[in-house]
């Protein structure tokens, strides 16, 4: 569980960063739901297709690690772009941050209790953290930049897109 807390901290960098970048407020409560409906999803996805993930991680599927590696990383990097071009109003834009990054809870629910459980918890408890800690992201955002000027709030939102698939 306490490797689900963690995991879930990139939705509460994920949506400060959009509210840095101007999400409108009739979005966040949508995006903080997004973010935990798509870390529950991946959590639990991720726990039936354990074996999987566990197979790309050995040494002998190297390439293929690498290779999901830098498609996540070219990815994020697309959404970044994305969502830094353009003022976040669309739905289909911002959504696109909550998606990529559940990427990390797909990967890790292969790491987790197995999949035999009958009521599993994990997805419930990701989607409690991961809505939790964006809302809470988006509340604090969303008061930081009602104190800053409008380029520092973007480069602030740009850059917190662009450090949280470093530190996560």
């Amino acid at each position: 569980m306490i490797a689900l807390l963690f995991i879930s901290m990139d939705s509460f960098l994920g949506a400060a960063a959009l509210a840095m970048l101007g999400l409108p407020s009739q979005r966040k409560r949508t995006i903080c739901l997004l973010f935990g409906l798509c870390d529950a999803a991946a959590t639990y996805i991720g726990r039936h297709i354990g074996s999987v993930s566990m197979e790309m991680t050995r040494s002998n599927h190297s390439q293929i690690a690498l290779a999901a590696i830098g498609a996540w990383i070219l990815a994020i990097a697309l959404v970044i772009l994305c969502v830094s071009l353009r003022k976040p109003t669309g739905l289909l834009t911002v959504s696109l941050v909550p998606i990529v990054f559940s990427i990390d809870n797909l990967v890790a629910g292969g790491f987790s209790s197995q999949p035999s459980q009958l009521i599993p918890v994990e997805p419930a408890v990701a989607f409690l953290l991961s809505t939790t800690l964006a809302g809470a992201g988006c509340a604090m955002a969303s008061a930081l930049r009602s104190h800053l000027p409008e380029p520092a709030a973007i480069c602030a939102g740009a850059s917190l897109l662009c450090l949280t698939p470093i530190l996560f």
